[in-house]
């Protein structure tokens, strides 16, 4: 039996992704994704009906969402990349007295203190960096599974790598895709904040699981556009926002063996070293 449409759901979202040429791309917070879906489950949608397969990632519509919400999901290891060294040296004055220096310390002096001159020196202290990247989630249908697994495995890789070495890294997690009718839907949703702590078994699945692409962000946009991406002949498009510090399009890092998407994102790093020293 097929479960009845939810129109106010299917409203809230459209509203919230309906692309305002004069405004800005919206943006989803985590929390409001998921109640989103999880209210939106009445409605009649083929990314949430769809039998669970390995196009799919084997995982059905509750399985997806408790393991994109709650890191319910058995998560594999993370590989570790080898990084070159990326911190940045900040600037810190040291003030200390000694015999000679720059300035008189008249207090110092008067009270007949062997060291009253004042001197200063800048410390170089090393210190992490923000990395803010943006992330496409999409790419054609005909992809292999196990090719966004790889992509998604090489990314948490670097992310991961590079919070071990003292960075603060913020991943935002972007969607592009239009439809017959030129309806066009960007979105963006924040997976992790700069500094906010590395939950990373979520972070995991979000961006290395064919279910959250295939069952999450297609039923987002179904609920949206009030038909299947079939039905409405929705495809995938690129969007690279703005103030980032680098963006992954769809198809960066994505390979037929993990090997291959490493290297990918070990030529990254060198990339983002190259950058933060010019």
């Amino acid at each position: 039996m097929a479960r009845k449409r939810n129109k106010s759901t299917a409203q809230q979202v459209l509203t919230v992704l309906r692309i305002n040429p004069d405004g800005p791309v919206p943006t989803i917070e985590l929390p409001e994704l998921f109640s989103l879906l999880r209210l939106g489950v009445n409605y009649e949608t083929v990314s949430v009906d769809r039998e669970a397969n390995q196009w799919n990632g084997e995982l059905t519509w509750a399985e997806t969402l408790d393991a994109a919400q709650f890191g319910q999901w058995n998560a594999p290891k993370i590989d570790a990349l080898t990084l070159p060294d990326m911190q940045a040296d900040s600037e810190e004055t040291r003030y200390f007295y000694d015999v000679t220096g720059q300035s008189l310390d008249v207090a110092a002096f008067v009270s007949g203190e062997p060291e009253y001159w004042l001197e200063s020196e800048i410390v170089n202290k090393p210190c992490g960096q923000i990395f803010r990247l943006s992330v496409e989630i999409g790419g054609p249908g005909t992809i292999p599974e196990l090719n966004l697994r790889n992509r998604g495995a090489a990314i948490i890789a670097l992310v991961n790598s590079l919070e071990l070495a003292g960075h603060s890294v913020e991943v935002t997690l972007v969607r592009s895709c239009m439809n017959k009718r030129n309806e066009k839907y960007n979105f963006l949703v924040p997976a992790k904040h700069a500094g906010q702590m590395l939950d990373m078994r979520r972070l995991q699945f979000m961006i290395g699981h064919p279910a959250f692409y295939r069952r999450v962000f297609f039923a987002l946009i179904e609920f949206a556009q009030g038909c299947s991406l079939s039905k409405c002949v929705t495809y995938t498009t690129s969007y690279k926002p703005e103030g980032f510090t680098a963006h992954f399009s769809w198809a960066d890092g994505l390979a037929e063996t993990l090997t291959e998407s490493m290297g990918w994102a070990k030529e990254f790093a060198r990339s983002l070293t190259t950058n933060a020293t010019n």
